[in-house]
């Protein structure tokens, strides 16, 4: 959603001033809203997305402009977003059932955005959030409407839901907060156009439809990272210098590992021990002692 959706709604209206208050620093921004629905800075910038013009306005970020920039009366942009999207999903349906699937979201999202903001932010698993889409897997298409309408109600998963394996679970977390003290600074934004974001107004339809959403199929290459992988946060599998043969058979049978790292305490390596080296010892001594 942009702000020219609010401007065609006639929820805002051309000249409508806009003010970025930041409470830590105290430094106060103002804009105006134009004709076409773009933010102009005092400066003259203008910019489709409110988060893009909060950014250029401080020179720094990353911010959520829905919740940063407000009208004269204190109302933020966020709640006559929400409000936007109240009056779509109040339309009468004429979709049949996929109408009636994309209420049920909408009020759904709506709830994740009222818990996240209450600070129980709601935890499902990336299969379960495909299921408020009537999707089970993760095309582009159907994973460009999820990212899409996660926005529109100021919601974001933590992890990534498309970074991660579809049991796993994920985080409904509400809008970012205004990170006073970022050391890096926004990247230089683009004048006069801004930076798009996801523009989804109407309810949905369903999921999957035809025609060209046809080779919206599998699932898209997952960009892992070390804390997805099983072993990361597990701990490392060793046995100390005074274990038994049978202590370290028993542990690499149980997690099929060849090798085994031989530590005494948490940074004192050892060595290691390997199917071939226990073999090899106790060839050339049947007696030889683990050490």
């Amino acid at each position: 959603m942009l702000v020219s959706d609010l401007v065609d709604a006639g929820l805002l209206t051309a000249g409508t001033r806009l003010t970025f208050r930041r409470k830590q620093s105290g430094e106060t921004h103002l804009a105006k809203v134009t004709g076409d629905g773009r933010i102009e800075l005092s400066d003259g910038r203008q910019f489709k997305s409110p988060s893009t013009a909060a950014a250029a306005a401080t020179g720094r970020g990353p911010f959520d402009g829905w919740t940063a920039w407000a009208l004269d009366d204190g109302t933020l942009l966020d709640v006559l977003r929400q409000a936007l999207l109240d009056t779509v999903a109040e339309q009468p349906a004429s979709g049949g059932s996929a109408a009636d699937v994309s209420v049920v979201r909408h009020s759904r999202l709506k709830d994740a955005r009222r818990q996240a903001d209450a600070g129980s932010p709601i935890t499902l698993t990336v299969r379960d959030l495909l299921g408020w889409w009537g999707a089970s897997r993760r095309g582009y298409l159907i994973s460009e409407q999820i990212a899409g309408e996660l926005t529109n109600h100021g919601l974001s998963t933590v992890p990534d839901f498309a970074a991660v394996g579809i049991d796993d679970r994920v985080t409904l977390t509400g809008p970012s907060v205004d990170f006073e003290d970022a050391d890096e600074e926004a990247a230089e934004p683009e004048a006069t156009t801004g930076q798009a974001e996801p523009r989804t107004t109407g309810a949905p339809g369903p999921a999957t439809t035809s025609g060209d959403e046809e080779e919206d199929k599998g699932e898209p290459i997952q960009g892992q990272t070390v804390g997805n992988l099983p072993s990361a946060l597990r701990g490392v599998v060793s046995v100390t210098s005074s274990a038994s043969f049978e202590e370290a058979f028993t542990k690499m049978q149980l997690n099929r590992y060849s090798q085994l790292p031989v530590l005494n305490g948490t940074r004192n390596l050892q060595g290691a021990i390997t199917w071939q080296s226990i073999a090899q010892a106790r060839y050339q001594d049947s007696q030889a002692p683990f050490s």
